[in-house]
């Protein structure tokens, strides 16, 4: 079992900021969160970690997985390339809540669904 430890110290803050901004910027080319709403974020542990959470949509664990199959993508195939380089492509899933955590540039990243109702669930496109 996979197991991930929290920096001690928080990193810089320009270290959680581009890889906040890198997270989102994956979530929103591959197109991760299909069906979710009220998308909210926050940094936790004294800005040791950041927090993405999302209503409805799909589990954390299926977000981490859209995110890594994009990133094992050749790059002219990849929806984004924000996370090459940055993300070893390791996730973990807690079993007892849900929640994904996987680390951009030293920075621990928590993915959390709120009444996921899970990719295989979710209508496709209306258009």
């Amino acid at each position: 079992m996979a197991v991930m430890t929290l920096p001690q110290h928080a990193p810089p803050a320009a270290v959680r900021y581009e890889a906040f901004g890198r997270m989102m910027d994956a979530l929103r080319a591959t197109d991760a969160l299909p069906g979710a709403r009220q998308l909210d974020w926050w940094p936790g542990l004294g800005n040791r970690e950041m927090h993405i959470e999302w209503h409805a949509g799909p589990y954390g664990f299926e977000v981490a997985r859209t995110l890594r199959d994009d990133l094992l993508r050749p790059p002219e195939e990849a929806a984004c390339t924000a996370l090459r380089d940055v993300w070893d492509g390791v996730f973990v899933t807690n079993p007892q809540n849900g929640h994904v955590r996987l680390t951009v540039m030293t920075m621990p990243i928590v993915l959390r669904a709120l009444c996921p109702l899970g990719a295989v669930r979710l209508p496709g496109p209306s258009c």
